[in-house]
């Protein structure tokens, strides 16, 4: 029991000792080749010109992370000592959610913004109507896998815009008597 004590010990001793006598002799062999001292730092560069806004690399942007997200968890790489997987459904809810209020924002636009008109207006109506329904689904499916996601006040609010653009008045007011009742105290609650 006492070797192993000791053991440990003098091995420690023995280890400060020659780093003392080496620097006391003025011998420094340490090789700091691999230091943050040996670092060669090249300059940045940055440039000046403002950034203009792309709504459609925004969303590119969003979609490619949404999709990444998406394969982290079906991979399980996240489980593996990563992201805990609470914390992966609501990063995943929230970029899904971003992303589908862009794409809404911006189908919105095409629909009632467009100079179509005839029978380009009805199949641009036609269209968007298709995304409604898919749009809808998707934020239903949100509500349900991820009931404690902090932002399901502005997903119950979107979802209930949705089913108005779609003339589903009924489900619109179930939406949003479900935000009164459960986020009254929400933006989003009029």
């Amino acid at each position: 029991m006492k070797l192993a004590v000791i053991l440990p010990i003098s091995v420690l001793l023995l280890s400060v000792l020659m780093a003392f006598s080496q620097s006391a002799l003025g011998k420094d062999e340490t090789d700091r080749s691999n230091t943050l001292g040996a670092l060669k730092i090249n300059p940045v560069r940055i440039d000046k010109k403002p950034l203009k806004p792309s709504i459609d690399k925004t969303i590119e942007s969003y979609r490619d992370l949404h999709e990444l997200l998406k394969g982290i968890e079906k991979n399980g790489f996240a489980t593996d000592g990563g992201i805990p997987p609470a914390m992966l459904n609501n990063i995943r809810s929230e970029v899904g959610r971003r992303l589908f209020d862009l794409e809404l924002e911006e189908n919105e636009k095409l629909q009632f913004f467009s100079d179509t008109d005839g029978d380009d207006q009805a199949k641009l109506n036609t269209k968007a109507q298709k995304f409604y329904r898919s749009t809808a689904k998707i934020y239903e499916k949100m509500l349900l896998e991820n009931p404690s996601y902090k932002s399901n006040d502005r997903v119950l609010y979107q979802l209930a815009h949705i089913y108005d653009l779609m003339g589903e008045t009924e489900k619109m007011l179930s939406a949003l008597t479900k935000l009164a009742n459960k986020y009254n105290k929400s933006d989003f609650y009029v």
